[in-house]
């Protein structure tokens, strides 16, 4: 009865500790968008910025009373997933958008900078030496040997999880070097795949006896994200049609990332893709959209976007307005611990988002009185870098909810053992 009861506790803590990791991944990504173009909506006044947020992200007049007194305004965005969480944050910068979008970047790797994780980026077309440094974690390769379709502690596709089965002697002394190598060739055919086919070649996820379409998966965020279908409706269908659509002045990258929680590192792949519009009417316009399309633990899908906005009756102004909107989703947020912690997360994502933000502002009005500082863009950021070590900065706060988790549960089990003796 005891040795029941323990592993009763055992698996209600281990789901504690996936779904707070996966909640502190779910603030995750990053992008930034500096915008205003001819053939994108048009910001003219400060009363359109505001009318726009009301309407997409149900501000009240106390939030537009703060933004216009100069200070920062951030909210949970409604969602009907009950697996989803969603953050949104605004807030005025007395800088020009080029400054103020260099200032975002040097935030998150503020952010980053207490904490490392490994990564690499992908040649187009990818190569081996790409993914030489990927490796897998002990535990993961036990998991593997006993890894079914709908049975799996490792988030894979049904092919995948057969490969493994079919492919790896697991009775062999080196099977965690076959595991590895396999693991490394499916990730490295998975991107080549993706670059050749786009959204198609996204995998389904069969780790669970409910299965997750990647694809369905980010088409679903992108449609309800706020900023991109808007202000750039153009690059929003680029993104939909990637890599069967063409438009001028795009760069885009894919990276990985292995993202050491200490707990259960992550490994992370991630596709950023920026769009520049130049015009000599307005501010330059930077659109960056980062997707996931691949992690092996927590996350099911994740968007991340922003906007620098300036407004074209403001020219001579410097004020931009920073906004930054991320969408994230996971299986764990479904169950009946997601229901119980979903509060206490999302509070703690909407302060790690604030001070994302009044970091960048910061950092923007500090630099700008130097006319010395570069502020050019340079296309293609380490956005997968930052966002890895901007996800590591919840760590502390999984750690505590894993304590109280781990203390209930252990309670509750001491509780039914002595009944029961």
């Amino acid at each position: 009865m005891i040795q029941v009861k323990k592993k009763t506790v055992l698996t209600k803590i281990t789901l504690a500790v996936r779904f707070n990791l996966l909640i502190s991944l779910a603030i995750s990504t990053f992008l930034l968008i500096l915008l205003n173009a001819n053939n994108c909506f048009a910001i003219n006044s400060f009363e359109e910025i505001k009318n726009y947020l009301i309407n997409k992200t149900n501000l009240e007049n106390n939030d537009l009373s703060q933004l216009e007194n100069g200070k920062m305004v951030s909210k949970l965005l409604a969602v009907d997933n009950k697996k989803e969480v969603a953050v949104f944050g605004v807030i005025p910068i007395n800088t020009q958008p080029d400054l103020a979008f260099q200032a975002f970047q040097e935030s998150l790797i503020r952010q980053s900078s207490k904490s490392s994780n490994d990564f690499g980026s992908f040649s187009n077309p990818p190569t081996p030496e790409d993914v030489q440094n990927l490796t897998l974690e002990d535990r993961d390769i036990e998991d593997l040997k006993k890894c079914e379709i709908g049975n799996c502690n490792v988030k894979l596709s049904a092919e995948m999880i057969e490969r493994f089965q079919k492919e790896i002697d697991w009775n062999a002394p080196d099977y965690a070097k076959q595991a590895t190598k396999l693991y490394r060739q499916m990730i490295l055919d998975y991107v080549r795949d993706y670059l050749l086919r786009g959204d198609a070649a996204l995998i389904k996820y069969d780790d669970k006896k409910d299965t997750v379409n990647l694809a369905d998966e980010n088409s679903s965020l992108l449609n309800e994200s706020i900023l991109v279908n808007d202000f750039a409706p153009d690059f929003a269908k680029y993104i939909k049609d990637f890599p069967h659509s063409e438009l001028p002045n795009i760069t885009q990258s894919i990276t990985w990332a292995k993202v050491k929680f200490g707990l259960k590192p992550v490994i992370i792949v991630t596709q950023t893709i920026n769009y520049r519009i130049e015009n000599t009417d307005v501010s330059p316009q930077i659109f960056s959209v980062t997707k996931q399309i691949y992690a092996n633990h927590y996350f099911e899908s994740s968007l991340g976007l922003a906007a620098v906005i300036k407004a074209q009756d403001n020219k001579d102004n410097p004020k931009s307005y920073l906004l930054y909107s991320n969408y994230s989703r996971s299986d764990a947020l479904g169950g009946t611990l997601g229901k119980l912690a979903r509060k206490t997360v999302e509070t703690q994502a909407v302060d790690k988002l604030e001070t994302l933000l009044q970091t960048a502002r910061y950092i923007s009005e500090s630099k700008s009185a130097d006319p010395d500082e570069s502020t050019s863009f340079s296309g293609q950021p380490d956005l997968i870098k930052n966002y890895s070590f901007w996800l590591l900065s919840m760590l502390v706060i999984a750690a505590l909810l894993f304590w109280f988790a781990l203390r209930k549960t252990s309670k509750k089990g001491v509780l039914k053992t002595n009944k029961s003796a």
